[in-house]
């Protein structure tokens, strides 16, 4: 079994690229009081505020609730620390080379999570405003990339979404 630190930093790393998508830096810099929860139409939320390595911020609600609360229960233990517990660039790294030795062969980046969230956000239809800014990224590159593994939707799915946003935009 691996020490509870790797293990705390392998949960993490996964918890974090499933519920928010970002970015191994933004996992480095990310502090207990940087994941909060927020009500909202009654339902209560996990929020998480990150911050790019230019220092541009952005606010993202958990997409994936179960990883949310670890990321919430995580913040609650560390209070204003560092999630991960130090900043080295090398601790996934580490986590993943000792779950190696062990005979667990699991292969997981912060990236390829990444990957996978925006693939869970592109799913949801979201106006493209809302999704770059989620996503932290102002150009539509990143999802050229993923581009293959995007739902085709037919030209009556894509006219029932555009009537369906219309009905929201009147009320």
């Amino acid at each position: 079994m691996a020490p509870e630190g790797i293990r705390t930093k392998a949960q993490l790393c996964i918890a974090f690229g499933l519920a928010v998508g970002g970015r191994e830096s933004e996992l480095r810099a990310l502090r207990g009081c940087d994941v909060y929860s927020e009500t909202v139409d009654g339902e209560e939320r996990i929020i998480v505020r990150l911050v790019n390595r230019e220092g541009r911020e952005r606010i993202v609600p958990a997409l994936d609730p179960d990883a949310g609360e670890y990321l919430s229960a995580r913040a609650e233990a560390v209070g204003s620390g560092l999630l991960i517990g130090s900043p080295d660039k090398n601790a996934l790294n580490r986590a993943q080379e000792h779950m190696r030795k062990r005979g667990v062969n699991i292969q997981f980046s912060v990236r390829a999570l990444r990957y996978l969230w925006l693939l869970r956000l592109a799913e949801l239809a979201l106006p493209l405003a809302v999704s770059l800014r989620m996503a932290d990224t102002w150009n539509t590159e990143v999802f050229i990339d993923i581009e293959c593994s995007l739902r085709a939707y037919s030209i009556a799915d894509t006219l029932r979404l555009i009537d369906h946003a219309k009905q929201g935009d009147s009320k």
